[in-house]
């Protein structure tokens, strides 16, 4: 909302919001991937995948759309998917940098 005061359109503030959206989600999974125990990571990493795997799926579609939900909501079977394969393994998990600046942004 505060980019529409500076001309951008509906889909030019709800793009805004989505990269602002990505970048906090990125920064909570790493700050809570890095204080888990290997435990907790052993039982979270499955889901954290599927969440990564998602994210590359959704990275170019509009939050909140009738799509968007339907993806969001198969994400219990890929993390069991994970988990099969894993099979109680701590996984590795490459965090995608965020893009510094959004798509067709200009800068703040």
């Amino acid at each position: 909302m505060r980019k529409m005061k500076d001309g951008f359109d509906e889909s030019g503030a709800i793009d805004a919001f989505d990269h602002l959206k990505r970048d906090l989600a990125l920064s909570l999974l790493k700050t809570s991937w890095n204080l888990l125990s290997n435990d907790e990571k052993r039982e979270f990493g499955p889901m954290t995948l599927a969440l990564q795997e998602f994210d590359s799926y959704v990275k170019n579609g509009r939050s909140f759309s009738t799509a968007h939900r339907a993806l969001l909501a198969t994400l219990g079977a890929v993390a069991d998917f994970h988990r099969a394969n894993l099979n109680g393994q701590i996984p590795e998990i490459h965090w995608i940098p965020a893009c510094p600046q959004g798509p067709n942004l200009p800068p703040d």
